[in-house]
Protein backbone atom coordinates (compact mmCIF):
# COMPACT_ATOMS: atom_id res chain seq x y z
CA UNK A 1 0.00 0.00 0.00
CA UNK A 2 1.16 3.52 -0.78
CA UNK A 3 -0.19 6.79 0.67
CA UNK A 4 0.46 9.84 -1.50
CA UNK A 5 0.35 13.22 0.26
CA UNK A 6 0.42 16.46 -1.72
CA UNK A 7 2.27 18.09 1.19
CA UNK A 8 3.08 16.17 4.36
CA UNK A 9 1.10 13.53 6.18
CA UNK A 10 -1.17 15.20 8.77
CA UNK A 11 0.07 18.65 7.83
CA UNK A 12 -1.04 21.28 10.27
CA UNK A 13 -0.78 19.02 13.28
CA UNK A 14 2.17 19.63 15.59
CA UNK A 15 4.50 16.67 16.12
CA UNK A 16 2.47 15.04 18.84
CA UNK A 17 1.13 11.73 19.96
CA UNK A 18 -1.37 11.85 17.07
CA UNK A 19 1.30 12.17 14.38
CA UNK A 20 3.69 9.80 16.14
CA UNK A 21 0.91 7.26 16.63
CA UNK A 22 -0.26 7.52 13.01
CA UNK A 23 3.26 6.93 11.69
CA UNK A 24 3.67 3.98 14.07
CA UNK A 25 0.34 2.50 12.97
CA UNK A 26 1.35 2.94 9.32
CA UNK A 27 4.61 1.04 9.68
CA UNK A 28 5.08 -0.96 6.49
CA UNK A 29 3.01 1.48 4.43
CA UNK A 30 4.99 3.46 1.86
CA UNK A 31 4.27 7.18 2.40
CA UNK A 32 5.08 9.54 -0.49
CA UNK A 33 5.07 13.14 0.75
CA UNK A 34 5.37 16.33 -1.34
CA UNK A 35 4.02 14.31 -4.29
CA UNK A 36 1.20 15.20 -6.70
CA UNK A 37 -1.19 12.75 -8.32
CA UNK A 38 -1.12 13.75 -11.99
CA UNK A 39 -3.44 11.10 -13.42
CA UNK A 40 -5.17 7.83 -12.73
CA UNK A 41 -4.20 5.42 -15.51
CA UNK A 42 -6.31 2.72 -17.14
CA UNK A 43 -9.28 2.23 -19.44
CA UNK A 44 -12.28 0.55 -17.85
CA UNK A 45 -10.33 -0.17 -14.67
CA UNK A 46 -7.41 1.34 -12.80
CA UNK A 47 -3.96 0.10 -13.76
CA UNK A 48 -1.76 2.73 -12.13
CA UNK A 49 -1.34 6.24 -10.78
CA UNK A 50 0.94 8.84 -12.38
CA UNK A 51 2.83 10.81 -9.72
CA UNK A 52 5.02 13.91 -9.87
CA UNK A 53 7.75 14.61 -7.30
CA UNK A 54 10.29 17.41 -7.78
CA UNK A 55 9.33 17.67 -11.46
CA UNK A 56 9.89 13.96 -12.14
CA UNK A 57 6.95 11.75 -13.13
CA UNK A 58 6.48 8.04 -12.61
CA UNK A 59 3.61 5.57 -12.75
CA UNK A 60 3.09 3.19 -9.87
CA UNK A 61 0.93 0.16 -10.66
CA UNK A 62 -2.26 -0.34 -8.66
CA UNK A 63 -5.79 -1.66 -9.04
CA UNK A 64 -7.56 0.54 -6.47
CA UNK A 65 -7.43 4.26 -5.66
CA UNK A 66 -8.91 5.86 -2.54
CA UNK A 67 -9.17 9.63 -2.83
CA UNK A 68 -9.11 11.67 0.37
CA UNK A 69 -9.27 15.42 0.05
CA UNK A 70 -7.82 16.20 3.46
CA UNK A 71 -9.05 17.83 6.61
CA UNK A 72 -10.50 20.86 4.81
CA UNK A 73 -12.11 20.38 1.39
CA UNK A 74 -10.01 21.88 -1.43
CA UNK A 75 -12.15 20.68 -4.29
CA UNK A 76 -12.30 23.82 -6.43
CA UNK A 77 -10.61 21.96 -9.34
CA UNK A 78 -13.01 18.98 -9.23
CA UNK A 79 -15.76 18.72 -11.84
CA UNK A 80 -18.33 16.09 -12.72
CA UNK A 81 -18.94 15.08 -9.07
CA UNK A 82 -21.64 16.52 -6.81
CA UNK A 83 -20.18 18.67 -4.04
CA UNK A 84 -21.84 20.07 -0.94
CA UNK A 85 -21.93 23.81 -0.18
CA UNK A 86 -18.73 23.50 1.86
CA UNK A 87 -16.91 21.59 -0.92
CA UNK A 88 -17.29 18.07 0.48
CA UNK A 89 -18.19 15.12 -1.75
CA UNK A 90 -21.80 14.01 -1.39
Amino acid sequence: MTIVARSTLLRGFPPSQLVTGARRDLAGVHIREETAVVAIEGTGSVTGVRLRTDGNEEVIPCDTVLLATGLRPRTDGISGIALGPDGRFW
